[in-house]
């Protein structure tokens, strides 16, 4: 997955607080971590603040770098890229 078009400024740091609470995460990527969201937009850069499991279902609550907006998405829509900032594009 390619990086967002005209987007190289430096990844935030991963927030210490803010996480979606009151019910338990269900799937291991549950920690706060950098990520990139296929979404109607475009490749969004994005940090994912919360992932369950319902039934079959994956689902990730994830907030927007550029804008801030938290959206949900199924895993599959997301490439997960770890705690430490990703590398630029070349």
């Amino acid at each position: 997955m390619s990086e967002e078009s005209g987007d190289s400024a430096p990844w935030p740091p991963l927030p210490s607080s803010g996480f979606i609470r009151g019910r338990e995460a269900t799937l291991s990527a549950c920690r706060s971590q950098y990520a990139r969201w296929r979404g109607k937009a475009g490749v969004q850069r994005a940090i994912l603040i919360q992932a369950e499991r319902a039934g079959s279902t994956a689902a990730v609550g994830l907030k927007i770098i550029a804008t801030g907006a938290r959206v949900a998405a199924t895993l599959p829509e997301v490439e997960l890229l770890g705690t430490d900032p990703p590398q630029a594009a070349p």
